[in-house]
């Protein structure tokens, strides 16, 4: 039911900002016509029946002019000045947040001495939603390693106090984003659990090994979707 929210959340965020933009661009083809049907320099010849259509308006030329040219400097200036800006930083704070989950993803490696405990300084890379597929087609043939399995506990049970303090960073991409990063802390939670679990000896690994599986496939899950959601 989660990631139905997520996607529903996703495609009004994405029906909104293209209303948006297709009002924005609207509205500028609208100013570009006004000036040059307010402007004073005389129609192009050879227009046809259009002639007449960009000829002046019979009163407030100026007006009209000087409210589109007027329309036409604020959306450039709030385009590099704001949306621009906004937009670098969304993609800064994803790119940070991916690297978070690239450090419990480094366990892969399955190395136990030099696994990258700085998150800025991990190889993993997650550009792409192909290496995410990778790892769930492991995880559902369950394939991975006894020492891969500890390590990837121990690399999410360390994460969690970064995944908990980093929910406002996901939450200022947006609200799909955010809600994406609340699923992943909820399994990162849990994987925490059965990290705890293994000093437990009336655990089976049976049962360790079930848990493991169940909440990486969710945070796999919602991983994949992080990485796909537009920013």
């Amino acid at each position: 039911m989660q990631y139905d929210e997520i996607r529903g959340l996703a495609a009004k965020e994405h029906r909104w900002s293209t209303v948006r933009h297709i009002g924005v661009w609207g509205m500028v083809l609208f100013s570009v016509f006004v000036m040059v049907k307010a402007s004073p320099d005389p129609v192009v010849d050879g227009l046809g029946r259009f002639t007449a259509f960009f000829s002046r308006f019979e009163y407030g030329n100026t007006v009209a002019f000087t409210l589109g040219a007027g329309f036409l400097v604020s959306m450039i200036f709030t385009y590099f000045l704001v949306l621009n800006p906004e937009n670098r930083r969304k993609r800064k704070i994803k790119k940070c947040l991916l690297h978070v989950v690239c450090y419990i993803l480094e366990a892969k490696k399955e190395n136990v001495c030099g696994w990258c405990k700085n998150v800025a300084l991990s190889d993993i890379k997650l550009k792409s939603s192909r290496n995410i597929k990778e790892l769930q087609s492991e995880v559902q043939e369950k394939r991975v390693s006894l020492l891969a399995v500890n390590l990837y506990l121990q690399h999410f049970s360390e994460a969690l106090h970064l995944f908990e303090s980093a929910l406002p960073a996901a939450m200022a991409v947006s609200s799909a984003h955010g809600l994406c990063w609340i699923g992943m802390t909820s399994s990162t939670k849990k994987l925490n659990d059965v990290y705890n679990h293994q000093l437990d000896e009336s655990v089976s690994n049976e049962s360790i090994n079930e848990d493991f599986y169940t909440n990486f496939g969710e945070f796999l899950l919602l991983l994949d979707q992080f990485v796909n959601l537009d920013d």
